[in-house]
């Protein structure tokens, strides 16, 4: 689907993202422009930030793994 163009980010520390993400969705046309300025698509796809949760998750596994093998 080349409709969405999800960006995830995170904010260093975590720290302000209630704050942060709201203003990159309400520049998020800013980066629309930008990518159609470099792709040759008909529609430029929307762009959609949001909070990446993948650090906790690694970190969550990794607490799993070493409680398995100490």
């Amino acid at each position: 689907n080349l409709k969405d163009a999800p960006a995830y980010v995170m904010a260093l520390g975590g720290v302000q993202m209630d704050e942060i993400l709201p203003a990159l969705n309400e520049s998020a046309w800013l980066f629309q422009q930008d990518i159609a300025k470099g792709v040759k698509m008909r529609s430029t796809p929307k762009v959609r930030f949001m909070v990446d949760t993948s650090y906790d998750q690694a970190e969550k596994i990794g607490k799993i793994l070493k409680d398995i093998n100490p």
